[in-house]
């Protein structure tokens, strides 16, 4: 751990003493996907009681006021009702003003959802990845096609959003467009869609390196993206972040505090918090390995990380400009870095100017820097890095 003085008096913090958002990670799945480079567990005896008291010890561990609440996963659908009956009784979600659980299709019933919504649950998050047979198989899932429409119609009256994947490998235009035909159909308050990437430690990315699988062409995924655009623009849901839109009103309340850097707390195996203590931006990660995360105490679970200067900044500009656009005024003033000198005095700034544009006090992307917002990042943490602040 390293301290830097990070805040300094010309620089303004909003968040300090306000609500937390809480992330609560469940690491359990029945299969572990072939995209997924998540912090899992395939167990065939969950340890769901010590999970839920080293939960509980955490939760006690911080005592803040919750915001909002995001129980992810794993799979957190595939623990037992009556590990969440004991862990709500220490969460007071009355006046909290959004609590998402996560769920995949395969084990999500009438009642199932009745409980949640019993217990002050008001959004749900279906792993859905794509309605298609062939690609349910190619990426991994437990569930089938029936299971997902069956999950939906369950769903089709409550506050919830699909998760699809695009890109991935084999798949067709018309397999994309068969995921948005339901898209129409079902009429989601919420959609995350993402383009899928090789992690390292998923089995996709072992296999791409071997030569087993191949990535889709460029000119393919282009063309997927703005088929997205254009199908998903006519359902009624409006892009607000680079992989998620939404009708106006069901934006995710929770995910909207990361792309604010807005505090949250995350409990569980691998969770990771981002907090601001007084003078300080605070990273911290808790341990992975599911063994020493039960048998360590809370303080020794928690790797801590004070942000450099530089680091904030980067972290400010990657997260906040997921959302789209930036005003730089208010960068400024909570950063003291002017986001519009430094891009137009760079060198790079004629080879960005497709991707991001200036106006007004705000620094948008542009449809193709959507696409390309990874190189933005890179030029601008490359910026970050050379500049001596």
């Amino acid at each position: 751990m390293y301290h830097t003085g990070l805040m300094t008096e010309n620089m303004k913090n909003p968040f300090i003493n306000k609500e937390y958002g809480l992330y609560v990670h469940i690491p359990f799945c029945a299969k572990k996907c072939f995209y997924c480079a998540f912090n899992v567990n395939i167990l065939k005896n969950i340890p769901e009681s010590d999970y839920l008291d080293k939960l509980i010890q955490e939760l006690s561990f911080y005592n803040k006021k919750w915001k909002t609440v995001y129980i992810g996963g794993g799979t957190p659908n595939l623990v037992t009702n009556d590990f969440y009956l004991k862990l709500f009784k220490h969460l007071d979600v009355t006046n909290i003003e959004e609590v998402t659980i996560e769920l995949n299709p395969e084990f999500v019933t009438k009642k199932q959802i009745d409980f949640y919504k019993s217990l002050g649950v008001n959004r749900f998050s279906l792993g859905i990845q794509t309605f298609n047979e062939n690609g349910l198989t190619v990426l991994g899932r437990n569930h089938n096609k029936k299971q997902a429409l069956d999950a939906c119609f369950l769903l089709k009256n409550e506050n919830y959003s699909f998760d699809l994947i695009y890109g991935y490998p084999t798949q067709t235009i018309s397999e994309l467009k068969m995921d948005l035909e339901f898209i129409k159909k079902f009429s989601p308050p919420h959609l995350s869609i993402y383009n899928l990437s090789y992690e390292k430690g998923a089995f996709f990315y072992k296999w791409r390196k071997k030569g087993k699988i191949q990535a889709l062409d460029d000119e393919i995924e282009l063309k997927m993206y703005n088929l997205i655009n254009e199908s998903v623009e006519k359902t009624g849901l409006k892009r607000y972040e680079i992989s998620n839109f939404a009708k106006v009103g069901y934006e995710s309340k929770h995910n909207m505090l990361y792309w604010t850097s807005y505090p949250y707390i995350g409990v569980g195996t691998g969770a990771h918090s981002y907090y601001y203590d007084k003078d300080t931006v605070v990273r911290s990660e808790n341990e992975k390995k599911l063994r020493n995360y039960l048998s360590n105490s809370v303080k020794e679970i928690k790797t801590l990380n004070i942000l450099t200067k530089k680091d904030y900044v980067f972290d400010k500009f990657y997260s906040e400009m997921r959302k789209l656009y930036i005003n730089y005024d208010d960068f400024l003033l909570q950063t003291g870095v002017n986001l519009f000198n430094l891009f137009k005095d760079n060198n790079n700034y004629e080879s960005l100017r497709k991707f991001i544009e200036f106006r007004e006090n705000l620094i948008y992307f542009t449809d193709m820097g959507v696409i390309n917002s990874d190189s933005v990042f890179e030029v601008f943490y490359n910026i970050i890095e050379n500049m001596e602040i």
